[in-house]
């Protein structure tokens, strides 16, 4: 089994044990960011997460199919080239996270505003995830994981559809004052278990927190995770 395997096994192992430790924690959160380590952790309404994707960076056995006009803009070295953006976005009322990529020029100013650019003309792949739980935890670091299921997708590797879904990040918990401050989100991993895993080391962003859990109380604390 090659590294690149290893790690894929590695990470999906991880999430399903996190995840099944997370469930039996007692469930207490807050509707304010982790401001210190031993601070509850909170319950988030929605994120924003948007930066580069690097296709030849995504980790899989499966060969992409993406069509002749997207490689070619992705690779082109004249004028006419694109980056390729994944655009992640998580709303707690219904329920969903849904994971774009689209074309954009280079070195646009991210995270790109709908208004002025049109993303849905732009997309060339997605996936629609139906959220089962949101875990957040303070400790070591303000982190956010959420797992769910494929609900639909474009089929670049195999079709996606009731494949497992998760999405990792860890967080600052205030927003950067100023273009020049650090990123707002770091080590941010998106896993469609069993066809692909991308990682991303920083990306802007924005992220909200509410005072409620939501109609099906999808956020689970990791206050209470067992100490070693």
């Amino acid at each position: 089994m090659s590294l690149r395997n290893r790690f894929g096994v590695f990470f999906f192992a991880l999430t399903f044990v996190i995840a099944c430790a997370y469930s039996f924690a007692e469930e207490t959160t807050t509707d304010t960011a982790c401001l210190t380590l031993d601070a509850q952790p909170p319950v988030v309404k929605s994120f924003l997460i948007e930066h580069v994707a690097n296709v030849a960076a995504i980790n899989s056995t499966f060969p992409a199919k993406l069509a002749p006009e997207v490689l070619a803009a992705i690779f082109s070295t004249g004028s006419d080239r694109k980056d390729p953006l994944s655009r992640i976005t998580y709303d707690q009322e219904t329920g969903m996270l849904r994971n774009t990529l689209y074309l954009a020029d280079p070195n646009s100013v991210l995270p790109i505003d709908p208004a002025t650019f049109d993303i849905d003309g732009a997309t060339f792949g997605f996936l629609d995830v139906q959220v089962d739980a949101v875990y957040t935890s303070c400790k070591p670091s303000p982190t956010v994981l959420v797992v769910g299921c494929v609900v639909r997708g474009v089929d670049i590797f195999l079709p996606p559809a009731v494949a497992s879904y998760a999405f990792s990040f860890a967080y600052t918990p205030e927003p950067p004052e100023t273009p020049d401050d650090p990123l707002r989100f770091r080590d941010a991993v998106s896993l469609t278990v069993g066809l692909g895993l991308l990682y991303q080391d920083h990306a802007p962003g924005s992220i909200t927190f509410t005072d409620h859990q939501g109609p099906t109380r999808r956020t689970r604390s990791a206050s209470h995770c067992p100490l070693p």
